[in-house]
């Protein structure tokens, strides 16, 4: 008994730990920003009506809309808990899709989540930003776990199958999360086309779930009377952009977050490139190659500071970002920022590209990865929202940065870098968590 309680602690303790820090920052919460007025919907409608009216005028949203009128309802306590648990969740599924026997991998991904700049979720207020942008993203960590083990040729049970379906069906009516999930099933079948396999029944269904929560959306009347509103209430000029511009705003102000502003995951993530693809370099020039990424990582943004103060005529590189994009060809100062994107993403491509040298299927899941987490954040160049959106709509790339750390480390074989990497995780995650709570504390 006393060893089966020792095995329990051993492989769960980190999660009960880590609910314990999560509950006692959420103690600190109240409801504020949006939450007051969700609070109150139930007081004016009963839940049918008030969905049928969102549907007309504002969201398309139905699942969120209905949780979050429920939860802000009810004794904030409620969400206290259960924001708590999934917070958890999402590092718990995390070390389940990314090697659930592994409990190095269950640590970091811990570590690594700790990270995750949570006040991003304060920008609409924490109740309803968790509700639609934090809870979305777990259940499709938890469609993902059950992807990958139906990939690797496990035979789900019915009430996995269930339970799939009914996992999917709330991030699924989330634009984002509906992305994701599109991208994440198309790209498995474009994988067994290749392989001149047949993909499993299930991964079509899903695929025609997602795309009907699409297809939902495109035809949501709420969300077209939201989209006039918001155009000229938040940004007049985005009715005039052409396509082009509005791509060109979702791919830099997705690479702007963190290319050009402090950002310790990022910085994590060029670091584990660097010294996971430098084990794959055969000559001196390449080992020099795939350090740009890190290099580039430190000088513009985590010590930007003390770049700019050596090189101020660069400084403009921060505010390079403006409501209607970068790059302007009328003006030649914008491309300098650009080039900075061009080599970046260059830089980080050639690093794959030797990592590939390993396995060219780790490459290809990388790739999927962070093009995954990116493209979630480019769609916001086509809402007029992207920047009353906030930060919140980084998470997904924040979670592809994880994700991609954590695989590169559990394929590399270098032990010493693989506890140097813990080491430091641990270190900016508890630093991350400290600042946290230090804010609540000033605050209130």
């Amino acid at each position: 008994m006393k060893k089966a309680n020792f095995t329990w602690i051993k492989n769960n303790g980190i999660y009960v730990l880590l609910f314990i820090m999560t509950l006692l920052v959420r103690m600190r919460i109240e409801h504020s920003v949006d939450d007051l007025w969700y609070a109150n919907v139930l007081d004016q409608y009963n839940l049918w009506d008030y969905l049928y009216e969102r549907y007309f005028t504002w969201a398309g949203r139905m699942i969120p809309e209905a949780v979050g009128a429920l939860i802000t309802h009810w004794p904030i306590m409620v969400w206290r808990v259960v924001d708590s648990l999934i917070y958890v969740g999402i590092a718990w599924m995390l070390g389940r899709i990314l090697g659930e026997a592994n409990r190095y991998i269950r640590l970091i991904c811990c570590t690594l989540w700790m990270t995750y700049p949570y006040m991003h979720m304060n920008s609409a207020g924490y109740v309803i930003t968790t509700v639609n942008y934090t809870w979305p993203l777990f259940f499709v960590l938890v469609c993902v776990y059950l992807l990958k083990e139906l990939l690797n040729g496990r035979k789900l049970r019915w009430w996995e199958i269930v339970l799939n379906i009914l996992c999917l069906l709330y991030p699924a009516n989330t634009e984002q999360g509906a992305a994701v999930l599109f991208g994440t099933y198309f790209l498995v079948i474009i994988y067994y086309l290749f392989q001149k396999k047949k993909a499993p029944i299930m991964v079509y269904v899903c695929w025609g779930l997602t795309i009907a929560a699409l297809i939902f959306f495109a035809t949501c009347p709420g969300i077209s009377a939201r989209l006039s509103d918001e155009t000229a209430l938040l940004f007049p000029e985005f009715e005039g952009l052409s396509f082009i511009r509005k791509l060109e705003i979702g791919v830099t102000s997705g690479l702007y977050h963190f290319v050009f502003l402090e950002n310790t995951m990022y910085a994590l993530f060029t670091l584990v490139l660097w010294r996971v693809s430098r084990q794959y370099a055969r000559c001196d020039h390449e080992r020099v190659l795939c350090a740009v990424p890190f290099v580039l990582s430190m000088c513009f943004s985590m010590f930007s500071s003390v770049f700019y103060s050596w090189f101020p005529d660069l400084a403009y590189f921060r505010t390079s970002l403006t409501r209607m994009g970068t790059l302007f060809t009328g003006q030649p100062a914008t491309i300098f920022p650009c080039l900075v994107y061009a080599v970046t993403i260059a830089a980080i491509l050639y690093c794959l590209y030797l990592f590939s040298r390993e396995n060219w299927l780790h490459t290809l899941l990388l790739v999927a990865f962070i093009a995954l987490g990116f493209g979630a954040r480019v769609m916001l160049g086509f809402s007029a929202s992207i920047w009353a959106s906030s930060d919140r709509t980084y998470m997904y790339m924040y979670t592809a940065f994880i994700m991609s750390i954590v695989y590169m480390l559990n394929v590399s074989k270098n032990e010493r870098l693989k506890a140097g990497i813990f080491w430091l995780t641990v270190l900016t995650g508890l630093c991350s968590y400290i600042s946290l709570m230090a804010g609540y504390l000033y605050l209130n």
